[in-house]
């Protein structure tokens, strides 16, 4: 049977899904490090990454895209989102977003896990994508708005969030 994977959903699990979090703390159906993923080859018919890239050091993303081609069926879908600064930056200029905010995006959390150790512009994510092996069309984030990390109060995709479909080359 093939597995839909759910990989670092926080607090935000998908019911059908296998959670996946490196963070005991936020109770996923499995810890596990993205870089060392403990799953067959092609086991996925399905991934989400919301919002986990920009968590790992650059050095470290083509091991964990080099993880999901590996679990992914020749046939899967790779959802991911990520945050863009340069958006973000704009989206401050305008006074769309506070100062802090804009540091929240650029940094994530203070420490550990949480804090963002990789930014990403327009154009990053799919350069990256292609180079480790995928192709990538947008994603209509309306249509996927529980991989979005933002105010509840407001659950609209914020405007410097980007998400992809990615598909194996």
């Amino acid at each position: 049977m093939l597995a839909r994977i759910n990989i670092g959903p926080d607090i935000f699990k998908i019911p059908g899904m296998i959670n996946v979090d490196i963070r005991l703390s936020v109770y996923p159906n499995i810890v596990m490090d993205v870089k060392r993923m403990a799953f067959k080859d092609r086991i996925a018919s399905e991934i989400h990454m919301g919002n986990v890239l920009e968590h790992l050091l650059i050095i470290d993303v083509p091991t964990a895209l080099s993880e999901c081609k590996r679990i992914l069926i020749d046939s899967g879908i790779f959802y991911l989102t990520i945050p863009f600064v340069d958006v973000a930056e704009e989206c401050y200029q305008r006074g769309e977003i506070t100062a802090d905010g804009l540091k929240r995006i650029v940094y994530g959390e203070e420490s550990g896990y949480n804090s963002h150790k990789t930014e990403y512009r327009r154009g990053d994510l799919e350069r990256i994508l292609l180079c480790n092996g995928f192709r990538t069309e947008p994603l209509n984030l309306n249509t996927f708005p529980y991989l979005i990390v933002s105010n509840t109060r407001n659950p609209k995709p914020d405007p410097w969030q980007y998400g992809v479909k990615a598909f194996k080359i």
